[in-house]
């Protein structure tokens, strides 16, 4: 009887242990949090934010591909990073926009059949205000 208990604690901690392998997880607060995610593409727009928000995208494009960004925030300040196996797993800040402004350009690399974490924080105590985000993989 104890090597039954004991096999079925073993295989329940296991169970629990790759249930908690996310190696990024969101925490936030937000109000009008409207988004929008598919293979290789993301849209957000929110009228609120503070914290941090994780998408997970794969790159199935027949090539190699950058990331795309597109962004603005009314008031605030924030920081997008990237983290894809190409960079090493580490995470890469994409662009940061301190305050009123906006950011557009490339930036990161996904190989084919890669998978990227994106990662929007707000910094500071002020919650971010009116951000609109889209990200592609760009060929």
């Amino acid at each position: 009887m104890k090597r039954v208990i004991s096999i079925f604690l073993v295989l329940a901690l296991l169970f629990l242990l790759s249930a908690c392998s996310a190696k990024y997880i969101s925490s936030y607060s937000a109000t009008v949090f409207v988004e929008s995610a598919w293979e290789g593409s993301i849209r957000a727009e929110i009228e609120s934010f503070s914290g941090r928000y994780v998408w997970r995208l794969g790159n199935s494009n027949t090539r190699d591909t950058d990331i795309y960004y597109l962004a603005s925030l009314a008031s605030g300040n924030m920081r997008v990073y990237y983290d894809s196996t190409a960079s090493g797993g580490d995470k890469q800040s994409l662009f940061t926009i301190d305050g009123n402004g906006t950011a557009e350009g490339n930036g990161g690399y996904v190989s084919v059949g890669g998978e990227v974490y994106i990662i929007l924080e707000s910094i500071g105590d002020e919650p971010l205000r009116d951000v609109s985000l889209h990200i592609s993989f760009k060929e």
